[in-house]
């Protein structure tokens, strides 16, 4: 099975917050730094892409764990 890359439009949509919120999760000096959220693939000079399989994982941990998930905020 190939793992497929997205855009952030798609992150938004799985999690159902906005792009500000993705960008929140990742900005380690933020309120809101979550360093479980999957890190971004540069894929050219402003373009980044998730990893599909990684963002999957990580749902599944925070289903898994509910709310106790250390680190963990959405």
């Amino acid at each position: 099975m190939q793992n497929r890359m997205v855009d952030i439009k798609y992150v938004c949509e799985m999690f159902s917050i906005s792009r500000s919120s993705v960008y929140e999760r990742l900005n380690e000096e933020g309120e809101y730094f979550d360093e479980f959220f999957p890190r971004p693939v540069s894929v050219g000079k402003r373009s980044k892409r998730w990893s599909e399989s990684e963002l999957n994982a990580y749902q599944e941990k925070l289903l898994s764990n509910g709310d106790d998930m250390e680190g963990g905020v959405l």
